[in-house]
């Protein structure tokens, strides 16, 4: 597999879809650059990063809705109404939480969630640090395929996927089926 293609994986009827994108960053890595280009009925973008929202208010999107909100997203989620949002991104996010917050994170989705939860992230040991003067882009646990497996996701693994670290990293496109579809 190259790089996931999220409309696939989000599927039929995305155009009336009510779609979160936590911990949304700029939205300009290989798979986070796509939340811009779905046509979806609302996107909701959230970070803790004001910077990171400033500049995603400067982009295109095409969703019919775009709103974004600068804020934690653990509190952003525990003030959300069950079953807000059909899809619910995190993309590059779970490993930026230690890793009982990370479920957490994942419980509370569930939450949220009507029909799936999206993770994509690097799996194993990826050291990273603050970048872009944003210290929560410090990588604060190590995902694993079993590990996100054991919180209900079907996990597939990209071998090598991010070259820009040394050595390369592997990364997990975990996908949770929630909810009941209409």
């Amino acid at each position: 597999m190259g790089i996931p293609n999220l409309l696939q994986i989000i599927g039929p009827g995305i155009e009336s879809m009510r779609i979160a994108n936590l911990g949304s960053g700029k939205s300009d890595s290989p798979v986070s650059l796509q939340v811009r280009y779905l046509h979806c009925a609302l996107l909701m973008n959230v970070d803790i990063y004001k910077p990171y929202v400033d500049y995603l208010q400067t982009q295109k999107f095409a969703a019919g809705v775009v709103e974004f909100t600068c804020k934690d997203v653990v509190l952003w989620l525990a003030e959300q109404p069950e079953g807000e949002y059909d899809v619910v991104l995190l993309i590059d996010l779970l490993e930026h939480f230690e890793q009982a917050r990370a479920g957490f994170v994942v419980r509370l989705c569930k939450h949220v969630a009507r029909r799936k939860i999206i993770v994509f992230s690097p799996l194993g040991e990826c050291k990273q640090g603050p970048s872009d003067g944003n210290g929560y882009q410090r990588h604060l646990s190590t995902l694993t395929s079993a590990g996100l497996e054991t919180l209900g996701f079907r996990v597939e693994v990209l071998p090598a996927f991010h070259r820009h670290f040394d050595p390369p990293v592997d990364a997990g496109l975990a996908v949770m089926e929630v909810g009941e579809w209409d």
